[in-house]
């Protein structure tokens, strides 16, 4: 729960970066700090007051962010004028990979004025998040469109590297099905455009499938549908190890989803 104290404190920071925008980046540069850094001494030119408040409101959503916890408390917060400064807390804690950031990011972006906000955390959040979260966080960048633009060049180089690692363990991610499938942009941007490429791209494709097609949702687009067919049987028929494994992979997990097969 979003305490009493932390509602009091991201009170008071509010109101003092609202006089001082200018300490908006120290409160960053306070929350993304490792421990070892703080315990440096460093001097900072944020009062005692701020520095509490930050110290306290950053301890409250670290506690929040950690597996199992319950984070409806957050809903009205960022529906509210402190929604910047929860997600500055946020941005700040991309390269976290004690707590889960991808649900708290999913919660922000149900408030459509935040989406934008929310589609840059996630980015960072896949460049430097845990392989798990950090997929997770790939969907609130937006669609294949969205993920194709040049801010987004790393944080798609280092999906890439997510999705093989994660068929690589054979692991299954149904978020990114349910991405994957909404939208004819993602599916050619992850799948489509991958498995008409070089070695690197079929592989790239075959694993995406492999751990996304769990999630596929019941009503998909059928043509999207068949389009995943039609990449996976030159997949599948590849004689290269790396990828007709996966393809197979792929093909097993989708048969439990599709009646036709």
């Amino acid at each position: 729960m979003f305490s009493p104290q932390a509602d009091d404190a991201l009170a008071v920071l509010i109101q003092a970066l609202t006089q001082q925008p200018e300490l908006e980046e120290h409160v960053h540069e306070r929350w993304r700090a490792r421990a070892s850094a703080l315990a440096g001494g460093q001097s900072s030119p944020l009062s005692p007051e701020v520095l509490a408040v930050t110290h306290t409101l950053g301890k409250a959503l670290l506690e929040l962010g950690l597996p199992g916890q319950d984070i409806s408390s957050l809903s009205k917060p960022f529906a509210e004028p402190s929604a910047p400064v929860l997600l500055l807390w946020c941005y700040a804690s991309t390269w976290r990979r004690d707590i889960q950031l991808a649900p708290i990011l999913a919660l922000a972006s149900k408030q459509p004025e935040l989406r934008e906000r929310v589609a840059a955390v996630a980015s960072q959040r896949v460049l430097e998040g845990p392989l798990l979260d950090a997929l997770a966080s790939a969907p609130l960048i937006g669609d294949g469109d969205q993920l194709a633009l040049p801010q987004n060049s790393e944080a798609r180089a280092r999906l890439e590297i997510l999705i093989w690692e994660a068929g690589a363990s054979a692991l299954e991610v149904p978020g990114l099905g349910r991405w994957l499938f909404d939208a004819a942009s993602t599916f050619e941007q992850m799948v489509h455009a991958p498995a008409r490429g070089a070695l690197r791209g079929r592989v790239l494709a075959a694993r995406c499938l492999e751990v996304s097609v769990s999630g596929m949702p019941a009503m998909a687009d059928p043509e999207l549908v068949g389009r995943t067919l039609q990449v996976l049987q030159p997949l599948l028929l590849h004689p290269e190890p790396l990828v007709w494994i996966h393809a197979a992979r792929a093909l097993g997990r989708l048969t439990g989803k599709l009646e036709q097969m």
